[in-house]
């Protein structure tokens, strides 16, 4: 699984990114902060891309910690969501 969550807490922003070619879990990074003024959003692998977004894509100013959960529908992906290698 290559699924993979950034942190760049110096610059306070995170991201995650998932590989097209390989089985991706479902991942979703929530900060233990409230959102407000498009500060602190919960981000996941539905809206994840293959390279790291120029910053900030999600940014968290002061944020004291985040909440990672993986395959938070408690499925994994159909599938049609898995790419063989040939």
């Amino acid at each position: 699984m290559v699924t993979s969550a950034g942190f760049h807490l110096e610059d306070d922003y995170y991201y995650i990114l998932k590989d097209e070619t390989h089985f991706n879990m479902g991942v979703t990074v929530s900060p233990q902060a409230s959102a407000s003024s498009g500060f602190c959003p919960v981000v996941s692998y539905e809206t994840a891309g293959n390279s790291p977004p120029a910053p900030p894509s999600a940014a968290c100013p002061g944020v004291n910690g985040f909440t990672v959960t993986f395959c938070p529908t408690q499925a994994f992906p159909p599938d049609a969501d898995v790419r063989r290698r040939g």
